[in-house]
């Protein structure tokens, strides 16, 4: 699948969040197999942590990211795994200006839940005060509506749909500490949260 955007600006930093699911077939999981892009350079892209639920749901929600990446990249292209011609994917990407060109990433954590409040658990303290923190949630598809964690900007708003749901939201924390975030279904769902948190420059 291919995400637009508006030209990338030099220097900044990309979040990518991609979503699959097997389309209920259980063949397997379908993961993030590779992503690029169309720059005159190319960005370089690094798994930050990722999620997966078994066979059943077959989903799978990670987030990447590029530091310092070059200006002028229009186009992202994930491609997943193809365990299933049923397999359903999403993808969301962030700019970001003010990141650390070098370092970047900081702190993760993701686990899965059964319910209507879906956590990402909690990161170790993040090292550094005034970061960027990024939280998504997936899961197969329950036809519900998904709400952001309370007091984040919410990004992506993929609830309603009967395969391979996705939201995304971010924060910035002024303080060191652990950093978790908490999605909600409007009704009960097999889902997967997770957080990274980002060093600025």
């Amino acid at each position: 699948m291919t995400v637009r955007l508006n030209a990338t600006r030099q220097g900044d930093g990309l979040v990518l969040v991609a979503g699959a699911n097997d389309g209920a077939d259980n063949l397997g999981i379908p993961v993030v197999s590779s992503i690029t892009d169309n720059g005159p350079t190319h960005a370089t892209y690094a798994k930050a942590v990722g999620k997966t639920i078994p066979a059943g749901e077959s989903v799978d929600l990670e987030t990447w990211y590029a530091s310092n990446i070059p200006a002028g990249i229009t186009s992202i292209t994930v491609t997943f795994t193809a365990p299933s011609p049923a397999q359903v994917g999403s993808a969301w990407v962030g700019e970001y200006s003010g990141l650390a060109a070098s370092g970047m990433l900081d702190r993760v954590s993701a686990q899965s839940s059964t319910g209507t409040t879906h956590s990402s658990g909690a990161t170790p303290a993040t090292s550094q005060t005034n970061e960027l923190v990024v939280a998504a949630y997936g899961d197969g598809g329950w036809n519900t509506s998904i709400t952001a964690p309370a007091g984040w900007s919410s990004r992506c708003r993929g609830g309603n749909q009967t395969f391979d749901q996705l939201a995304t939201a971010d924060s910035n924390v002024a303080g060191i500490g652990a950093q978790s975030a908490s999605f909600t279904t409007s009704g009960t769902t097999i889902g997967a949260a997770e957080i990274v948190t980002f060093r600025h420059a």
